[in-house]
């Protein structure tokens, strides 16, 4: 039985899965010919992916973070797949010559885009991908509409994700600091808080730490900071202490009573010869 509950690794068959399916993704950039900055991009996301699956093999995790790092590599394999076929099958097609283009049926498994470009439309309806064009109120006049079609909502319900995961950003789709947040939680499984950060967003509310600890710097690190020698009793100032903390695993008892045997006195210390 672990010590630490709640804490395991990814189930290995569950791995290898994910990552044969990442791997095919990855193969598929070898065909790609392009600039510079489009081939960096890639592999920019080539190395996400295998740093991300590094993390999911080697790293003990709580299960939501699980959760969200798998999520996060399926999130960047679907873009570099996304980049990938981009690349090799609808960008030719779109610079093809009207003459050489061949005549494309609307794929109906793509999301599709939204455009107020009219070269854009005619380039994703000349390669079959869904396109709706829109268009100001005050053009609305010089256009001919043929048919008016309603909203349609799917027929299963939506119920809400058990991952309740923070606004990323509100404000313009012109704002700059739109990407910013974006990158930002794209990224933010490379980044590992401090666990004796009691402050952070991801430990703020957990029933099983206790609301009585401070937040102040010299509390968050207690387990590392030696008492006063008053607090020892006299004649033992240089004895390490016995460290409590939510976020550490009781010690053995066998150890536990050999740390506190320990005298840390450098004086005591006797120099090899």
């Amino acid at each position: 039985m672990a010590i630490v509950k709640g804490v395991g690794r990814l189930c290995p068959s569950t791995f290898l899965r994910l990552q044969s399916a990442c791997q095919a993704v990855i193969d598929s950039v070898g065909g790609v010919n392009g600039s510079n900055t489009m081939l960096s991009g890639l592999q920019s996301h080539v190395s996400l992916i295998e740093l991300l699956l590094g993390r999911l093999h080697a790293l003990p995790m709580l299960f939501a973070r699980v959760c969200l790092t798998i999520a996060e590599t399926q999130h960047v394999t679907h873009e570099l797949h996304a980049f990938v076929e981009y690349m090799t099958i609808y960008k030719p097609l779109m610079e093809a010559p009207e003459s050489d283009a061949p005549s494309m049926h609307v794929d109906d498994t793509l999301v599709g885009a939204f455009s107020n470009d009219a070269t854009i439309v005619q380039w994703f309806f000349k390669v079959g991908i869904p396109v709706w064009h829109m268009v100001a109120m005050k053009d609305l006049p010089g256009i001919r509409i043929d048919n008016l079609s309603k909203f349609m909502t799917p027929p299963f319900v939506e119920e809400p994700c058990p991952l309740q995961l923070p606004t990323v950003f509100v404000g313009s789709s012109r704002d700059p600091q739109k990407y910013r947040r974006i990158q930002d939680f794209t990224t933010h499984s490379m980044h590992w808080v401090d666990p004796f950060a009691l402050s952070t967003p991801i430990t703020r509310g957990r029933e099983d730490i206790p609301v009585s600890v401070s937040m102040t710097a010299s509390t968050r690190y207690s387990p590392y900071q030696k008492k006063s020698s008053g607090s020892h009793g006299k004649g033992m100032p240089h004895q390490f202490i016995n460290a409590k903390h939510p976020f550490l695993p009781p010690l053995v008892e066998s150890w536990h009573l050999g740390l506190l045997a320990i005298i840390t006195d450098s004086s005591c210390c006797h120099s090899s010869v």
